[in-house]
């Protein structure tokens, strides 16, 4: 199984923590560190972009291609912080909405960790810690999935 972490550049300092935390979580599970693949890309509006991408680009490369859609599990990654507009919404739906389209129209999971919170100071619990952390929960949640799927596979085909 491999697990390919996509998180925003932005808010570097949280995203330093929820980064850490899920990588933690996932080798905490049995996860092999060369089963990890992190990707940084400028924001969470970027994040759904770039796992359409990669998916695209691993599925045609020589290697990756070997590996079934079913035997990776995305983790989006990123930190939304309310302002004084509407934008920090917009970018929550608008990112969740597309990671639930690309997952469902080409047959991946993605484990979407977006946080979306009203202040720096509550974005800050959520990402930075251990296992309280929204990271150590993406980690986890990624686990999971990816054995429901192999107990699946395992039993209907």
């Amino acid at each position: 199984m491999k697990y390919k972490i996509v998180a925003s550049r932005f808010n570097d300092d949280l995203m330093k923590g929820l980064i850490d935390n899920t990588i933690a979580s996932l080798l905490d599970s049995g996860v092999m560190e060369k089963d990890i693949d992190v990707v940084r890309v400028p924001g969470a509006y970027e994040i759904p972009q770039a796992i359409n991408f990669i998916q695209r680009v691993s599925l045609s490369a020589t290697i990756d291609a070997k590996i079934p859609s079913v035997q990776r599990v995305y983790i989006a990654l990123g930190v939304v912080i309310e302002g004084e507009t509407n934008h920090a919404q917009m970018i929550i739906e608008t990112t969740g909405k597309a990671l639930l389209d690309i997952s469902a129209n080409y047959g991946f999971f993605i484990i979407n960790e977006i946080v979306g919170a009203p202040s720096y100071e509550i974005a800050k619990a959520r990402c930075i810690g251990k296992e309280n952390t929204r990271g150590w929960y993406a980690g986890k949640a990624a686990v999971e999935v990816a054995e429901e799927m192999k107990k699946f596979a395992i039993n209907n085909f």
